[in-house]
């Protein structure tokens, strides 16, 4: 699959004035200067979190929302006021569509903290690798969180037999994580019909994990600072189970 650059993605960007803020997008740059439209100020600079800092973010948020503490930060007028001039998420969140899974809500963030996108599945296909890719080159996220959940219906329906005169778009979908899953890959469990659903679930989310990791954008962005990419699985009492650690 051919996958659009992420000079592809700017020069949308900067036609539409898509994801910028007012003041970060300069489509000629100076004579003497980079030829990347995103140079940073030290402001900005300052404002770049670690990946391990934005996972511990993501991990005390959690705790909080599954204790019932949860302190919704981040949505009074100053704060939006603020955010008017631009964004800068901390983290980039790949998630499902469930209407059960809010990364805002689960992880306890509020407007601006987390860049997310959702489609059924968390599947990765052109444009949420886009988006991804842009959210780690121009909005500086070193963390992103490839979020599957528990009693997925999109991995359930791929794991069923559709029949034909099922809209053409949603058997598209449904067969891009059959293969997904059903594929073999080694140190990956091998998958069937028979397979229980959280094990199809853990595996369609490495597999998105591991698309991102062969990234060439991705790993372009890496070669310049360090960017992590987790797996994580949450389960729907309000858990989040980052899947790469013990």
């Amino acid at each position: 699959m051919r996958i659009p650059s992420i000079q592809h993605a700017r020069s949308f960007a900067v036609a539409t004035g898509l994801f910028f803020g007012a003041t970060a997008v300069v489509a000629t740059p100076p004579t003497g200067t980079s030829s990347k439209v995103h140079a940073k100020s030290a402001e900005q600079q300052a404002t770049i979190v670690s990946a391990e800092a934005a996972l511990l973010k993501l991990k005390q948020g959690n705790e909080r929302f599954l204790s019932g503490k949860a302190e919704h930060p981040h949505v009074d007028p100053a704060w939006r006021s603020k955010l008017a001039s631009g964004q800068r998420p901390f983290a980039t969140i790949l998630g499902c569509s469930d209407s059960r899974v809010t990364p805002a809500l689960i992880f306890d963030e509020g407007l601006g903290d987390l860049f997310v996108i959702r489609v059924a599945g968390n599947i990765v296909d052109e444009p949420v690798l886009a988006s991804i890719e842009y959210a780690v080159e121009y909005l500086d996220t070193r963390l992103v969180v490839v979020l599957g959940h528990e009693k997925c219906g999109a991995v359930t329906a791929a794991m069923q037999h559709l029949s034909s005169d099922e809209p053409r778009e949603l058997i598209a979908l449904v067969e891009h994580i059959h293969n997904q899953v059903c594929t073999h890959h080694d140190g990956e469990p091998d998958v069937d019909e028979s397979t229980d659903l959280d094990t199809v679930v853990l595996k369609n989310t490495r597999r998105s994990q591991r698309t991102l990791q062969l990234s060439s954008e991705l790993q372009r962005v890496a070669e310049k600072h360090p960017v992590k990419i987790v797996a994580a699985i949450y389960d729907l009492e309000g858990r989040v189970r980052w899947i790469d650690e013990k």
